[in-house]
């Protein structure tokens, strides 16, 4: 479950990057909810290990997008994750 966390986490200083924080979604009355997460576990890290979480879109459509996900202990492949978000109005119905 830790990994998740590091990759939400990730996802959003991706985000942050870009300049859109909760008062863009706010602004657009677009938020992003997590439809599926598939994640490869290969292998282990433990408290205190040092990483490196890469972010990027795969796709960004009107109604959802994908992001991949990959957690790097030093050069090694630690993990890799597809998560697809679709984007709900405030009322918590698909956008349009």
């Amino acid at each position: 479950a830790n990994y998740l966390n590091y990759y939400e986490h990730a996802r959003w200083v991706m985000l942050g990057e870009e300049k859109i924080d909760l008062e863009s979604f706010k602004s657009w009355d677009r938020w992003p909810v997590i439809a599926s997460v598939e994640v490869q576990y290969l292998k282990p890290i433990f408290m205190g290990d040092e990483i490196t979480i890469e972010s990027r879109i795969l796709e960004y459509r009107r109604s959802s997008m994908q992001i991949e996900q990959k957690i790097f202990k030093g050069s090694s492949e630690i993990s890799i994750a597809k998560i697809r978000s679709v984007f709900v109005d405030g009322k918590g119905k698909p956008a349009a």
